[in-house]
């Protein structure tokens, strides 16, 4: 909580989306304190969440049950049989559903439009990671850093096509990266 209160300082009359690490029902309230709503996906095992949006069974696939306060707003759906997705909202105060065949709540759709930065760079980071299994924390943390930096520097972009290396020799080797500067199918091990 500190971490994000220290980052939105100055901010007003924002709207902050955030994944289940960050958030809780205690930085909605604060945030509030400064003008700046929240949106944001929630852990099962918080407190605050009420039994009935964590207890999931008996629940239709496709259903949204909603909890309320003065001002904030929690939604359980189910979009799977047996899991279920849970959201904290201080900027969504009614319970609207989507028309949609997948009949998402409207806080839902609001969260999957403003995440795509942190999606985007989770994914880069997964791809190229140079973490290591390690107890010591410096190292954690500078290998962290290093991961959230590679993407910038990265000469390759990802496609959805996919061909044979024009590097190696190997002529087996398919990859989907493709080099910024000469447009050629690149491989790992070439880059």
């Amino acid at each position: 909580m500190r971490v994000v209160l220290a980052l939105v300082v100055g901010l007003k009359g924002h709207n902050l989306t955030t994944d289940n690490f960050f958030t809780s029902y205690q930085l909605g309230q604060k945030l509030l304190e400064k003008q700046i709503t929240l949106v944001g996906t929630i852990r099962k095992n918080k407190p605050e969440l009420p039994p009935a949006t964590v207890n999931i069974k008996g629940r239709p696939v496709l259903s949204s049950s909603f909890a309320f306060t003065r001002n904030t707003t929690i939604v359980s759906y189910i979009p799977k049989k047996n899991k279920s997705v849970n959201l904290l909202s201080t900027f969504h105060h009614d319970s609207k559903v989507s028309d949609r065949a997948d009949k998402k709540p409207a806080i839902i759709l609001d969260y999957n439009k403003c995440k795509g930065g942190v999606d985007t760079l989770d994914k880069a980071v997964s791809c190229y990671t140079c973490k290591r299994k390690t107890k010591r924390w410096p190292q954690v943390v500078f290998s962290n850093m290093v991961n959230i930096t590679q993407p910038e520097s990265s000469t390759g972009r990802k496609t959805t096509k996919r061909s044979r290396c024009q590097l190696c020799q190997k002529t087996d080797n398919k990859t989907g990266l493709v080099c910024d500067i000469c447009n050629k199918f690149i491989c790992k091990a070439a880059f």
